[in-house]
Order: structure tokens, then sequence, then C-alpha cells
């Protein structure tokens, strides 16, 4: 419901029910957010990504803001790799580089190399 309120700009409302219209249980050892997987939950975000700001803002020339310039990933670490790889190819090949202010990653680490994108990004 959140990434549908934000595909649709805002525009979604709330309406109050006099009784619930979902009900949850805690069990003891049965959180549903420990036992979904990390990288899914990553792979859902970057699909909603993609289809909220790469392929939903265009400019006024009617173009994707995002072709012309690419974009940079937050983070150079664990997640910020995870999401570029969770990325589709298309969106994967705008991105610029990798920004993150751990100055281990900024040092030691020029670039990101991964062969299944095809080439390296700078850090």
């Amino acid at each position: 419901l959140f990434y549908a309120h934000l595909r649709a700009e805002g525009t979604l409302h709330l309406h109050r029910t006099s009784a619930p219209l979902v009900s949850y249980r805690h069990r003891v050892g049965m959180s549903q957010s420990s036992g979904t997987p990390r990288k899914l939950l990553m792979q859902l975000r970057a699909k909603a990504w993609e289809g909220i700001v790469f392929f939903g803002k265009k400019g006024t020339d009617n173009e994707n803001v995002w072709s012309k310039n690419g974009f940079a990933i937050w983070g150079a670490g664990r997640d910020g790799k995870d999401f570029l790889k969770a990325l589709s190819p298309e969106v994967a090949s705008r991105v610029v580089c990798f920004v993150d202010v751990d100055s281990n990653k900024i040092e030691k680490i020029k670039f990101y190399d991964n062969p299944t994108i095809g080439r390296k990004i700078p850090i």
C-alpha cells in the first residue's frame, strides 16, 4: 500500500473503518520480519525504486531525468552493492558511482568490480 501511494504521487486517501481490515498475530519466535530474507526485501525495494523514481519522473522535455546524467548509490558497503545487483541491467547501467563517508572504503577500494555488471564503478 505504501508503494502504491508513492506511485500515485501521494493521491491515495486513507479511509477510516469501524472494524479492523487486517489483524496481525504475534507468536514468539515467528516474527515475520525476521523470517523475510534481507536480499528479498532489497529486490522489492529496488523494483519499487525503479518504477517510482527511475521510470516515474520525467523532465521538462518528457525524457527520463536519470537517463542522461545517471545517478549515484549512497553506501559502498554490502547494502549498496546488493542494491546495484538488484537493479535491472538497464537501470544498473546508469549508475555513475558509489558514495560513502567511510574512509576505509574510499581510500582502500577505488572501484567496485563485478563481472556480472561488466564494468568497474568508482567509489
